[in-house]
């Protein structure tokens, strides 16, 4: 008898060298056909061929353990990476905020700098015009305080922006 023909008719695996050194030794020696001897050897065997179902079955509850564990190790690093993209997108809107507050304070200093420059401009004029006569220089100190008054309000929205920026 072949060890698939025992196979067959027992359901049972056995490895090619248990059946070679054990099986097909007793089946020569038995002096009975294929489906008595596979009978008889179920019979004389059925503890053994519990022991190695139980066998079997232990290891597949071990592999499912294992598998339950990298599971729940996988679910834990996915939840984590989600969590990481969460965060990644934040910080990227946050940085985006932060780039156009950074271009609209850019843009103000520079209408605030260009401006200061026109009062600059215009407060020597006035001085240069208003030399030589009293009321010219009044006036000229009086339109002088204004625009000072003016620069130091834009200096000083300068100064919050600069420090909003920062």
């Amino acid at each position: 008898m072949m060890r698939e023909e025992f196979t067959e008719r027992t359901k049972v695996e056995v490895s090619g060298r248990y059946y070679r050194d054990t099986i097909e030794p007793m089946y020569t020696e038995a002096n009975a056909d294929k489906d008595e001897f596979c009978a008889d050897w179920l019979k004389k065997n059925k503890q053994l061929i519990v022991k190695a179902h139980l066998a079997d079955f232990n290891k597949m509850n071990m592999d499912v353990a294992v598998m339950e564990c990298q599971k729940s190790e996988l679910n834990e690093a996915k939840a984590e990476v989600a969590s990481k993209e969460k965060e990644n997108e934040t910080l990227k809107n946050k940085l985006a905020l932060t780039e156009r507050n950074l271009e609209e304070t850019t843009r103000r200093r520079d209408v605030a700098e260009k401006r200061e420059k026109e009062l600059e401009t215009q407060v020597w004029e006035l001085q240069e015009n208003a030399y030589g006569t009293d009321e010219k220089l009044q006036t000229a100190a009086a339109i002088l305080n204004e625009k000072d008054t003016e620069i130091m309000k834009l200096k000083a929205m300068l100064f919050d922006m600069m420090n909003k920026v920062a």
